[in-house]
């Protein structure tokens, strides 16, 4: 599943609220100078992309993200969750690179919808490419209101980044 996210530039003590000791330290043994980025990966609104049911791609569909649909994709996102570069046709895993994962997660209200934020760790090899979008890789259940499919979400099993000047989430 595709959802449409903006980079959120916060402060570094915001993203760092969101961040347990636990896990700076943690990634801090291995790199000296971790980066933490923020992304907002869904919000109150509506959201188009493309679907698939088993392997199938179904086209593409307006989705409407309610707000109890936005607190269960938080509570769906876990700590260490993996981030990749770039989308594939599939959710799987199998032959990815991954380029970090999530430290940390937030539910904020950013102009009037509410909002799911993580703080992404990203490797440093893959510091210095352009992620200034986000997508998630989820299962979710569509239900059929009009036309309008109003989204629930099921699991995430990923993030992708990207960049915006490419790709469209």
């Amino acid at each position: 599943m595709k959802f449409r996210a903006s980079l959120l530039e916060m402060a570094k003590s915001e993203i760092m609220e969101m961040v347990s000791t636990a896990q700076y330290m943690r990634i801090k043994l291995a790199d000296s100078k971790p980066i933490f980025r923020a992304y907002v990966i869904g919000h109150e609104g509506t959201s188009t992309g493309t679907i698939s049911s088993f392997g199938q791609k179904l086209g593409s569909v307006v989705k409407k993200w309610y707000q109890a649909a936005i607190r269960k994709l938080h509570d769906k996102i876990d700590v260490g969750l993996k981030l990749f570069h770039s989308h594939v046709d599939t959710n799987e895993h199998l032959g990815r690179m991954q380029i970090g994962e999530v430290v940390g997660k937030a539910l904020k209200m950013i102009d009037d919808k509410l909002s799911v934020i993580v703080a992404a760790y990203i490797e440093p090899q893959f510091q210095k490419l352009s992620l200034d979008v986000a997508s998630i890789e989820a299962d979710i259940y569509l239900t059929d209101n009009d036309g309008v499919y109003e989204a629930d979400v099921e699991a995430v099993s990923g993030i992708a980044l990207g960049s915006s000047r490419v790709e469209t989430p």
